[in-house]
């Protein structure tokens, strides 16, 4: 904006075992943000990033467009990654998603196919422009029952919306994804896990029935 040179450190692999501190950063965005010193302008700076938490095994690939781009040339290094579970994001804000369903031990396979399913019990007033649901985290209301809570995020604005977590959240994956594959069947594939993957396991489900 006023054309300030100033030094930034560019993140190109967060390991938030050995650097535990980089997590907080990422999930406030701070890790990520640009703040000019002279006029206070602030930016996010989007690249390419990998996530990686070896205690969970876990690694998620901001930036790739597709599971070749991801791949490793290196063997010693596609046997690593063999026991992780990867997945590739499109936006910060999935690479966020992801590591709170990794602290909350949620599913993301099952969390995608409720998103489409929430998202078709709210009213297309209500969704906006370009609609698109976020997993925020797992609450308890003024009952103490627990809420699972999600950003509805549009065009023009972001709210909240939840629903009960063991009543409503628990029993459609008890029924809806039963036969999601096994979390180690799938380790060692980069995976884009989103509203498509969803729709061609529930659109599958469907043509067994």
């Amino acid at each position: 904006m006023c054309q300030h040179p100033q030094a930034f450190t560019a993140w190109q692999s967060v390991n938030v075992t050995l650097d535990p501190e980089l997590k907080a950063r990422l999930l406030d965005r701070s890790l990520v943000t640009f703040h000019c010193e002279k006029c206070n302008h602030t930016v996010g700076v989007n690249q390419g990033l990998l996530y990686h938490d070896m205690d969970r095994r876990v690694m998620i690939m901001l930036g790739c467009q597709s599971p070749d781009e991801a791949e490793s040339p290196e063997p010693l290094l596609q046997k690593f990654q063999a026991e992780y579970s990867l997945r590739l994001v499109g936006s910060m804000n999935e690479l966020i998603e992801k590591v709170l369903l990794i602290d909350a031990d949620l599913d993301d396979r099952a969390v995608e196919m409720f998103k489409v399913a929430l998202m078709t019990n709210i009213e297309e007033s209500q969704r906006g422009d370009n609609p698109a649901l976020f997993f925020s985290g797992i609450y308890a209301n003024d009952e103490s029952d627990e809420q699972i809570e999600f950003a509805l995020v549009n065009e023009a604005s972001t709210k909240a919306v939840s629903v009960p977590f063991e009543k409503v959240y628990h029993r459609f994956v008890d029924e809806f994804c039963k036969h999601l594959p096994t979390t180690v069947s799938e380790c060692g594939r980069w995976l884009r896990v989103d509203r498509d993957y969803a729709l061609n396991y529930l659109g599958a489900e469907k043509r067994k029935t």
